[in-house]
């Protein structure tokens, strides 16, 4: 499958790629603008929990905007 990840509000669920394209789900407008502010911070730090998730290993926690 292709690099993504899953963020949750509320009673909604998104899958998104790293480069901000919504795979699956909804979400309220104002927090998808909030998420994709996010995906554009942390980038980088998706592709190495990705990448440590493809090799069987566990992931780091990103912060949530602030």
């Amino acid at each position: 499958s292709i690099p993504h990840f899953h963020a949750y509000y509320q009673s909604h669920s998104i899958s998104m790629d790293f480069d901000g394209n919504i795979l699956s789900g909804t979400f309220p407008k104002r927090q998808l603008k909030l998420l994709y502010a996010w995906v554009e911070l942390h980038k980088e730090e998706l592709q190495a929990n990705w990448d440590l998730l493809s090799k069987g290993n566990g992931f780091f926690k990103i912060n949530p905007l602030q």
